[in-house]
């Protein structure tokens, strides 16, 4: 009988545990709010344009929204819009009860006037640039080329369909030497939110990095042409003291096919941008569509970041972030081991400098130039060369 009243004792015991922690298991924790690429709960609109607002709520099952501004309660929804015709700085509350608790969060949303030029995304807007103004490359073995796409363009306005064909297929665009450009535009204006705004694709891999500086620009006078003010994008190399500002290259072009191109640059130095015949045989590196003697390119120059590795050759390694075709941890998505695909780099207009080094603060572009950063060749590898394969917009279509 003792025997049988312990072993009862114990299952009543064992019973009262097991239903204890199944009654803590079972007890739901307080949910909790956070808001994607947005850590401070600022937002920004433009007055008269929608805003919404969505919430990432954790252990959210069951929840119950209410948002107020102003004292008053103005949605129970788990998204909120807001809109106001009003300029100035709005305080709203959002308010998450579960059967776990309750949390709250203070937003702010700050509506700005409507720039007079911007061109708000619509559902219909793509992602993709719709249009290249200007293709101005360096002399690079792969300019005029048939086997990268070249089909004897020999006017600006022929170079800069070819440009936008290669990138509408994701094929790369090579940018020459150092100083070639790409100037694209959108059927929008791009709006700076929090995080990336705007994406760059390149050729990069690992071992392989030819960074572009990349330039944004507002279209503020309205006429619809890249004539307005350019902004650099600031990187990783941005104001060290091996960064030059200012630098320039002229190019002379050649007096016979197959041949060498002379430069010299604005800090008294002179090179060749070497003919490759064994891998790209056209006449001439030097841009078809240009007809001067002679150009020049100016902008600011990276410091080269290249080395000769036994057993493997030259290794061209990636800045830190901030830089197009570049293979960089930071702002660097996507793969390219084999040299043949995509690999994306993000940008933020909140990097957007003024000639002094000062915030642009910019709200919103409406064009992208991007630049070949670096000043280096071999009579190995030859010049190195930023590509481009596309650049879109990262908030078209949300």
């Amino acid at each position: 009988m003792k025997q049988f009243l312990i072993l009862s004792l114990a299952l009543c015991l064992s019973a009262a545990v097991f239903s204890s922690c199944n009654n803590e298991d079972n007890t739901p924790e307080a949910p909790s709010i956070s808001f994607k690429d947005n850590t401070d709960g600022t937002f920004y609109a433009k007055a008269g344009f929608p805003l919404t607002i969505t919430p990432q709520v954790e252990n959210g099952d069951g929840a119950q929204y209410s948002w107020t501004l102003g004292g008053q309660q103005v949605g129970t929804s788990a998204t909120y819009t807001f809109q106001s015709d009003e300029t100035g700085t709005y305080a709203l509350t959002l308010t998450v009860k579960t059967a776990g608790g309750e949390a709250t969060q203070q937003l702010s949303v700050t509506v700005e006037p409507v720039d007079v030029h911007y061109r708000p995304a619509t559902q219909n807007s793509l992602a993709a640039c719709n249009a290249v103004y200007e293709y101005t490359p360096a002399p690079g073995q792969f300019i005029n080329e048939p086997q990268s796409g070249f089909k004897n363009e020999n006017t600006p306005e022929a170079a800069c369909a070819y440009a936008l064909e290669r990138m509408g297929k994701s094929a790369y665009v090579s940018l020459g030497g150092f100083g070639g450009y790409l100037i694209v535009g959108f059927d929008h204006s791009i709006y700076n939110e929090k995080g990336a705004d705007f994406s760059i694709a390149g050729n990069s891999f690992s071992g392989s990095s030819e960074p572009g500086i990349v330039y944004v620009m507002q279209d503020e006078n309205g006429n619809g042409k890249p004539d307005d003010t350019w902004y650099e994008l600031k990187g990783s190399e941005y104001g060290k003291p091996e960064t030059l500002k200012d630098y320039s290259v002229t190019y002379y072009k050649p007096q016979s096919a197959g041949t060498d191109i002379r430069w010299e640059d604005n800090e008294g130095n002179e090179g060749m941008v070497y003919y490759l015949p064994g891998f790209h045989k056209q006449d001439t590196y030097y841009p078809a569509w240009i007809t001067a003697d002679s150009y020049t390119l100016s902008g600011t120059r990276l410091a080269t970041n290249s080395d000769w590795e036994e057993g493997t050759g030259w290794v061209n390694k990636a800045y830190d972030w901030g830089y197009a075709d570049n293979f960089s941890p930071k702002d660097g998505t996507g793969s390219n081991a084999d040299g043949t695909g995509a690999r994306v780099n993000n940008f933020e207009i909140d990097n957007a400098v003024k000639a002094d080094g000062t915030p642009a603060g910019l709200r919103h572009i409406d064009f992208v130039k991007i630049q070949t950063g670096v000043h280096f060749t071999t009579e190995s590898i030859g010049e190195l060369s930023t590509e481009v394969l596309d650049v879109k917009d990262l908030h078209a279509g949300k």
